[in-house]
């Protein structure tokens, strides 16, 4: 594959939808094998668009076709507080392999897709437990009267238990003594090879990271190094023109061994990536010097800018804006000619700061006995203070270092406090393949991939469209009428209980219930008592519902039945 047209994907997004830079994602970047079976899927889904008849059914003249199938390995996890720790030991013994990873729960039937999305939402939400410390966030603002109880699939959990922001999810700056820190490089190294295998192997993940994270992901810079390199993967040995036996009933198991990792190994030369129009590249460069703690430079330095860091950090960020716009007012005051010197120190020791708020009144700098510590926003993050220099718990904040605070600050928030992070989630993600594929997305496009619509949104037309009535239940059957009904009336929340019960995933794919496959297929239950549920097969999207006499009855049944854990025969 000539070097230009991945260049050409990176560097003229504008020129290529979504769509087709997808294909060539898809097509060249996890191996011949891959890329034939994804082919191979995606002529069978473009076959499968009418609902009238007029396309060909599936599997009618596909099969001829068909060149081979990937090979799916089978591991068995418990569903308890151990499972974060056995999706580490499966990462770490699955990542580097081409093929397709299903997870089946011990002590339950289900097998297949529905488990598997299940096993992935579960991990994600392991992930998003505020006592890991891997995530910034607000002891005071998360614990607000908007705060709830939250079910993220292991059960009702108090509030505060998740980190939950609506910016989303991105790293705490960390110090390297910080206690647990090594666990949390782990943890972040896994994280990378977790997404990547999502991408991988096709699942959509509902982990709500932030814009900014997105960001970086996308930003990783494309070097002349080999293994960085466009490249097509030989892995023969994965695709197989027909299953042996051992295939078919491929069941892996694995122990939670220690996780002694090779971590030099992972080490990569860290690259100086400072784009000339960022206005935060001489924020990050002027912390170089004898008296301050140097950058460090890695492939996001300077890819962040000033929305981002509202967007992280809110109330920090805009404390460093007033911070700015004060040393700005002195430097206009120290610079204009026509004053005095004692004028313009009158004017200098006149300069207030002006705290948000209404009653608040302007204060002088000095007098909020600021030094330069940097003091995280949680307990969680395990550690009060971090002097952002030496020294600098013995520093005051004053009108005259103002500028080398923003610096210093804005440098350990959007850099170094997070750069062993983001290293080991780099190091992790390459496992599976080169990050830099994923350059030729935009941020947004790279969260649809990975997340999917994380706000289900449906009309009741299109969920006439794009569902399926069948085995005692038709298009103007009551029942099915009902069910339309109520799945039109639920709020994001109850759709995305009702997507997790019914598909094993709380988000749509990308262009929401019309690329939902397969397709949401509704039957008629026999009820056997007044108490009965309705039941789901998640690998198929086949809903087994009941007919209820009302609309309030099925929404009850719906509801409670989504609240039921486990994939059981029924």
């Amino acid at each position: 594959m000539p070097e230009w047209c991945e260049n050409l994907a990176v560097n003229c997004k504008l020129l290529f939808p979504l769509a087709v830079r997808r294909q060539f994602f898809a097509s060249t970047t996890f191996g011949m094998s891959r890329s034939v079976v994804w082919l191979q899927g995606l002529r069978d889904g473009n076959t499968d668009v009418s609902r009238t008849g007029m396309a060909r059914a599936r599997g009618e003249d596909a099969a001829e076709y068909r060149l081979g199938r990937l090979k799916h390995e089978r591991i068995k996890v418990p569903r308890n507080d151990q499972l974060l720790d056995y999706a580490r030991s499966a990462m770490r013994a699955h990542g580097p392999r081409k093929s397709v990873l299903e997870v089946e729960f011990l002590n339950e039937e289900g097998t297949g897709l529905g488990p598997t999305l299940e096993f992935y939402a579960l991990v994600a939400a392991e992930l998003q437990r505020r006592d890991l410390g891997l995530w910034l966030c607000d002891d005071v603002h998360d614990m607000d009267s908007d705060s709830k109880e939250l079910d993220l699939g292991q059960g009702v959990k108090p509030i505060g238990y998740y980190v939950t922001r609506r910016s989303g999810l991105f790293p705490a700056p960390l110090p390297p003594n910080c206690p647990g820190f090594e666990h949390q490089i782990k943890l972040f190294r896994f994280l990378g090879t977790f997404l990547a295998r999502c991408l991988q192997d096709n699942r959509i993940v509902d982990l709500p990271l932030s814009g900014p994270f997105f960001k970086m992901m996308v930003a990783t810079p494309v070097d002349d190094a080999p293994q960085r390199k466009l490249r097509l993967v030989s892995d023969s040995s994965s695709f197989t023109g027909s299953p042996s036996p051992a295939d078919k009933n491929n069941q892996l198991g694995f122990s939670l061994a220690d996780e002694n990792e090779d971590q030099s190994s992972h080490e990569k030369t860290l690259e100086e990536v400072i784009a000339v129009e960022n206005p935060l590249n001489q924020v990050l460069a002027a912390s170089v010097d004898s008296g301050e703690r140097q950058q460090m430079h890695s492939w996001f330095t300077g890819v962040l800018d000033e929305e981002d860091f509202m967007e992280i950090s809110p109330d920090r960020a805009r404390f460093r804006l007033e911070l700015k716009k004060l040393v700005s007012e002195k430097d206009a005051i120290l610079k204009d000619q026509s004053l005095s010197e004692d004028e313009k120190q009158e004017r200098v020791s006149a300069l207030r700061l002006h705290p948000p708020g209404k009653d608040v009144q302007p204060v002088k700098l000095e007098n909020l006995c600021l030094d330069f510590q940097y003091n995280p926003s949680s307990k969680s993050h395990g550690y009060s203070s971090y002097a952002l220099r030496p020294g600098g718990d013995q520093t005051e904040l004053t009108l005259e270092n103002a500028g080398d605070y923003v610096n210093l600050i804005t440098s350990y928030c959007l850099n170094n406090g997070i750069v062993r992070q983001m290293e080991a989630f780099r190091d992790g993600f390459n496992v599976v393949f080169p990050m830099e594929r994923l350059q030729m997305f935009t941020p947004e496009e790279l969260c649809l991939m990975l997340c999917g619509e994380r706000v289900p949104n449906w009309t009741r037309d299109e969920l006439l469209l794009f569902t399926e009535p069948k085995y005692g239940y038709n298009r103007d059957s009551r029942g099915y009428q009902l069910f339309l009904d109520v799945l039109t009336e639920m709020d994001p929340s109850e759709r995305k209980a009702f997507l997790q019960f019914a598909t094993g995933c709380s988000s749509l794919p990308p262009g929401g219930l019309a690329n939902l496959h397969p397709r949401l297929t509704v039957v008629r239950k026999d009820r056997e008592h007044a108490g009965t549920l309705p039941s789901v097969n998640t690998c198929v999207h086949y809903l087994k519902l009941p007919e209820y006499d009302s609309a309030e009855e099925l929404r009850e049944k719906l509801m409670a039945a989504t609240v039921e854990k486990g994939f059981h025969l029924n």
